[in-house]
């Protein structure tokens, strides 16, 4: 009972063809929907990952990219921390005890140069020292009698005032109003500025001062020496991140615990961005380790040359980094015998920038660094361990991917696979649903065949059987129309069970070895008929050279082909014939074929029909009513036995008037 239901429903299909179509159409477009679907989130998905390690090759150029600075500008951190307290004066004298080589010396005493003086280290513009309630002052720039044993044994006149213009420069920087956050970091904003106080650091009254200023919007501003002079004061921090500047709540997590660890209890969340921060702070923590570690292994080394005894008397506070102005500056409190001294040395940014920038031009060409100015953070953590520097890494080079991702490739073949197969799906059903209404019209076109000579059959039998026909002459007319109409449905018969057997494959062909000449003997008789039977004059033109072609056919299919062609001739082309003349023409080879020419004097075929000649079942019922008797099914069955055979059939439309057909046939090869 299902299959009878599913072949009703195949059947009621097959009858409203635009319903297979509306069908397919819906069922390719959800299809469609869904492969674009899946391919939208796999393309998706590649895109993510591809952006995934793109930012991961990165984050790892930008990790080592910061350790290969951390380590270049270690032992510039590391040296200037480890300078002991006496070479920031030119000279300082050589047989002093260790806490007072800042006392004036004596007449004759015998005086060493700083080596700050004869060879400054690079990268450096100039190191300075507070000195308590005076100037600020340089090693690099002697005074008095020192500049004159400076300029006659260790430097020259042109180095000294080189650096004393930068000393002036710096003076002014120091002088300029100090940036809120760095003020309200030292804790006295707005507090006017006294070198005295600037020497001995904010105390608690100056704080109250600066408080109660700010309360009666005081316009006095704090300067950059007083920032520096109350930074350098402040208290050590203890924790291992004295070279940093963290985001608070890592800051803290990492003074509480140590390496920050991945913990929601941290970010409340683990997406991406926190995770590679996370990572980020591992890196920069474990860096300022390391750093840490050569300014220790600094200071004990320096701290070997001097006896505990003397180190007692002297303090030397931690290196700390800052931004005036654009001006990098390391500074640090020293006090000797209770004197304190603000000590350090203003680093050349421009030149250690470009330095910084070639180290790491293989890794991110186009890198900057930009400074942590005002006690800024940097988010990322991209931050240097040394020095208050964040790495912007730039804009990746450029990475063009080497054809297509394996992803894509795979959607590419999967869609070019699923547009095939909608293709060959579509190709099949026009095919289906075309076979299907050809065979509609063709048996249209047969029960219309078959009831004209059926019905003659019937009125011409009863009416001999009745004994209603007595003239001898019209009974032997009523003969002759019986006799032609069964040859008619013997020639419809014939052709019908010839084109099944050619599409069920079961024909049976018996090749034969002869010339052109003996075929056209052996089939022209019933030709002659079939035209004799119309009214018209088969007319054989030959070469009888041509007709000496030996080929290899079947004869019965040739006989078959070539009555077919000379019967739709009577039928079609006599009746508007200007003459009434059927040529069956023998060409010479061309090639491996021998050539049968059909031609008549008809009206000649159309475009419009030539495109469909050669398709089984073309020929509806309304068109077969109308026309000579025939279902469309003769020119579909020559072409297939003629293929058969090795040959072929087309309509030569070069040839006018009337309608011409070749057949050919293929030349026996020699024995």
């Amino acid at each position: 009972m299902a299959r009878i239901r599913i072949f009703e429903f195949g059947a009621l299909l097959m009858n409203r063809p635009w319903r297979i179509w509306s069908v397919f159409g819906l069922s390719l477009a959800v299809l469609l929907a869904a492969t674009a679907w899946v391919s939208w989130m796999a393309l998706r998905l590649d895109h993510a990952q591809a952006q995934a390690q793109q930012q991961a090759e990165l984050e790892e150029k930008v990790r080592l990219a910061l350790w290969r600075l951390d380590s270049m500008l270690a032992p510039l951190v590391a040296q200037e921390s480890a300078r002991p307290y006496f070479v920031y004066r030119p000279f300082y004298p050589a047989d002093r005890a260790f806490s007072r080589l800042f006392n004036a010396p004596q007449p004759g005493e015998p005086l060493v140069p700083s080596p700050l003086l004869t060879a400054a280290p690079s990268n450096v513009l100039l190191h300075f020292q507070f000195t308590p309630g005076g100037p600020i002052t340089s090693p690099q720039v002697p005074t008095g009698p020192e500049r004159a044993l400076a300029e006659a044994n260790y430097v020259s006149a042109q180095a000294i005032q080189t650096v004393a213009a930068r000393l002036r420069q710096f003076e002014q920087i120091l002088s300029h109003p100090a940036a809120p956050e760095l003020a309200r970091q030292a804790g006295a904003v707005h507090a006017p500025h006294t070198t005295n106080q600037a020497a001995q650091g904010p105390t608690f009254e100056t704080r109250q001062t600066a408080a109660k200023a700010q309360r009666d919007d005081s316009p006095a501003v704090l300067r950059n020496c007083d920032v520096l002079l109350a930074m350098c004061t402040l208290p050590e921090p203890d924790t291992n991140l004295r070279y940093v500047s963290l985001p608070a709540p890592i800051a803290a997590q990492a003074m509480a615990q140590g390496p920050v660890q991945s913990k929601k209890g941290l970010f409340q969340q683990e997406d991406p961005a926190q995770q590679q921060l996370v990572r980020n702070v591992g890196e920069l923590q474990a860096r300022a380790q390391t750093l840490l570690q050569a300014l220790d292994i600094g200071a004990q080394n320096a701290a070997l040359n001097f006896p505990p005894t003397a180190k007692a008397m002297v303090a030397e506070g931690t290196l700390k980094p800052f931004w005036f102005d654009g001006a990098l500056v390391l500074a640090r409190r020293v006090t000797v015998q209770g004197q304190p001294y603000i000590q350090g040395c203003w680093l050349d940014w421009p030149t250690l920038r470009h330095w910084m920038l070639e180290a790491i031009k293989d890794l991110l060409p186009n890198a900057a660094l930009e400074p942590l100015r005002d006690n800024a953070t940097d988010m990322q953590a991209r931050m240097l361990a040394a020095l208050p520097i964040r790495l912007v890494p730039g804009a990746p080079p450029g990475s063009v991917r080497a054809g297509l991702s394996p992803v894509q490739l795979v959607l590419l073949v999967a869609w070019g696979c699923v547009l095939l197969a909608a293709g060959a799906v579509a190709a099949l059903l026009y095919g289906a649903v075309s076979l299907s209404e050809r065979r509609a019209a063709f048996v249209s076109a047969v029960t219309h065949e078959l009831r004209t000579p059926l019905t003659t059959f019937k009125m011409y039998s009863e009416m001999l059987a009745a004994g209603m026909v007595t003239d001898e002459a019209k009974r032997n007319q009523y003969l002759t129309t019986l006799c032609a109409e069964a040859n008619r449905l013997s020639h419809l018969v014939e052709n019908v069970l010839a084109y099944a057997r050619l599409e069920r494959g079961s024909a049976r062909s018996r090749i034969e070895r002869l010339s052109l000449g003996d075929l056209l003997v052996r089939v022209k008789p019933r030709l002659v008929q079939r035209a004799a039977q119309a009214g018209v004059q088969l007319v054989e033109d030959a070469d009888p050279a041509v007709l000496q072609t030996v080929v290899e056919v079947d004869v019965a299919a040739v006989e078959q082909i070539l009555f077919n062609l000379v019967d739709n001739a009577c039928k079609y082309a006599v009746p508007t014939a200007s003459e009434k003349l059927i040529h069956l023409e023998a060409l010479p080879e061309r090639g491996k074929f021998a050539m049968l020419r059909v031609r008549d004097h008809g009206q000649g075929i159309s475009e419009a029909a030539a495109r469909r000649l050669f398709q089984p079942f073309s020929k509806p019922a309304s068109e077969a009513a109308g026309t000579a008797p025939g279902v469309g099914l003769g020119l579909a069955l020559c072409r297939r036995l003629s293929r058969s055979m090795g040959g072929d059939l087309w309509l030569d439309a070069q040839v006018k008037p009337g309608a011409c057909f070749v057949l050919s046939l293929p030349v026996a090869t020699p024995a």
